[in-house]
């Protein structure tokens, strides 16, 4: 799948994905809410056989906001190279070793997420089952 269009749980868990997370303590389960707003599935980490965290990181700012330090990300509207209305979160220069400068998204929590996993695993990352 495309990083540029990933969104909701699978954004956030290939953002746990590339904050080293491991796979096998990550899980996408199916939540029922009585709001159409709210998303159908959730990142979750599963600790142990009781401990259950949401890593919500496209939404949560006590999640996404570390990544800016942590990444060194500048977020602006929009990008002089392209009309893309929404938002662009560019990496510091660790990244661009690893050839990524950035990241669109149509909020700019999206394009941080985005960009980090980019910055890990190139354009496209696997499919979840």
């Amino acid at each position: 799948m495309k990083v540029s269009e990933l969104i909701g749980a699978e954004l956030d868990f290939w953002t746990a994905r590339a904050e080293v997370v491991p796979a096998a303590e990550l899980e996408i389960r199916p939540v029922q809410r009585p709001d159409p707003r709210t998303p159908d599935t959730i990142c979750v980490r599963k600790i142990g056989t009781t401990l259950i965290i949401r890593l919500d990181y496209s939404t949560n700012p006590s999640l996404w906001g570390p990544l800016i330090k942590k990444h060194t990300i500048a977020v602006s509207k929009g990008s002089n190279q392209t009309n893309f209305p929404g938002w662009y979160a560019r990496l510091g220069l660790r990244a661009l070793y690893h050839g990524v400068d950035g990241s669109f998204g149509e909020e700019p929590e999206i394009a941080i997420c985005r960009a980090v996993v980019r910055s890990v695993f190139g354009d496209y990352v696997e499919d979840l089952p």
